[in-house]
């Protein structure tokens, strides 16, 4: 029975995970708002994935870099020395507006 619950409860943050990193994408990535139906889903699902996540003894550090460690982020810069500055110390070379 016990192994039963822990399948379902990793197939519920599986599940979880899939749909709010497909949320992180949409907004932080590629600049579109959430809709009404979508804000309220990533709302019950963040909750409930934090729930799990404690149960599982995830840090919330742990937690976010599960939601967005997939993320391709690509920034931009203007080009300018602080912009160049900045980017240099990261993997990620932003493209020049």
């Amino acid at each position: 029975m016990a192994s039963a619950a822990l399948h379902d409860s990793r197939q519920k943050v599986t599940d979880h995970l899939e749909a709010l990193q497909g949320y992180a994408q949409k907004a932080l990535v590629d600049g579109d708002a959430l809709s009404s139906s979508e804000a309220a889903d990533k709302s019950a699902r963040l909750s409930e994935f934090v729930t799990l996540g404690n149960s599982f003894k995830l840090t919330v550090k742990e937690m976010v870099v599960l939601i967005l460690g997939e993320i391709s982020y690509q920034p931009t810069g203007c080009g300018c020395h602080s912009c160049a500055s900045r980017w240099s110390r990261t993997a990620v070379t932003p493209e020049p507006k």
